[in-house]
C-alpha cells in the first residue's frame, strides 16, 4: 500500500524533471534564433547602405564634389562611436565596422565613375540632393548601430549570411568583403561591452 504513493511520487518528479530540461533548452535555441534574425538585418542594413553610394556618385557626377570626403567621414566616426556608447557597443570594433562601410560606399563610387567616364556620360538630370542621401545614411547608420546590440553571433555565421543577403546592383565580392570584413574576421573585441 505504501509503494504505490511512493511510485507516483517518482513518476511526477520524473516529469517535472523532464519539463524543467525542455523548458531550458527552449529559450536558448529561441535566443540563438532572434540573434541570427537579428544578423540578418543587421546584413540587409549594410547592402540598403552600399546601395545608396549609387545615388551618392550621381549626385557627385559632373559637380565639383569629389568622391573623398574626410570631414563628413570623421564626423560619422564619431558620431557613431558617441551614440553607440549609449547601447554598449565598444567603440573599437565599431568603428572598424563604419570605416569599412565608408570604404566599401567609396569604392561603389568609384566604380560608377570609372563607368561613366568610359561612356563619357554627362551630369545626371535631377539626382537626389546630397542632403537628402545623408539622411538617409544617418538613418541606416542608426539603424545598424541598434542591430548591432543585438545580433551577436559568431564570425563564421557572419559570413555565411553575408554573400545572401549583402547583394545587389555593383556590390561585387570586393565591395562585400571590405564591407563585412570587421565582422568575419575574429575580432580582437566584441562590439558589445558590459557597463561597470
Amino acid at each position: 500500500m505504501t509503494l504505490i504513493p511512493s511510485r507516483a511520487l517518482l513518476v511526477v518528479f520524473c516529469t517535472l524533471l523532464v519539463l524543467s530540461s525542455r523548458a531550458a533548452i527552449v529559450p536558448k535555441a529561441h535566443g540563438s534564433q532572434s540573434a541570427e534574425l537579428a544578423a540578418i538585418n543587421v546584413l540587409q542594413t549594410i547592402r540598403d547602405r552600399l546601395l545608396v553610394a549609387h545615388d551618392v556618385a550621381q549626385t557627385k557626377w559632373g559637380t565639383e564634389k569629389a568622391i573623398l570626403d574626410p570631414q563628413r567621414e570623421a564626423d560619422i566616426l564619431d558620431e557613431m562611436t558617441r551614440r553607440g556608447e549609449a547601447l554598449h557597443l565598444d567603440a573599437v570594433p565599431l568603428r572598424r565596422l563604419f570605416a569599412a562601410q565608408i570604404q566599401a560606399g567609396k569604392q561603389i563610387q568609384a566604380a560608377d565613375f570609372e563607368t561613366w567616364q568610359s561612356e563619357h556620360r554627362s551630369a545626371f538630370e535631377a539626382p537626389r540632393p546630397l542632403s537628402d542621401l545623408r539622411q538617409t545614411i544617418d538613418r541606416l547608420n542608426e539603424n545598424l548601430l541598434r542591430g548591432l546590440a543585438v545580433a551577436q553571433v559568431p564570425p563564421a555565421t557572419w559570413k555565411s549570411l553575408a554573400r545572401k543577403y549583402v547583394a545587389g546592383p555593383g556590390i561585387s565580392d570586393a565591395v562585400r568583403n571590405t564591407a563585412v570584413a570587421p565582422l568575419v574576421s575574429p575580432p580582437v573585441r566584441t562590439f558589445t561591452s558590459h557597463a561597470d
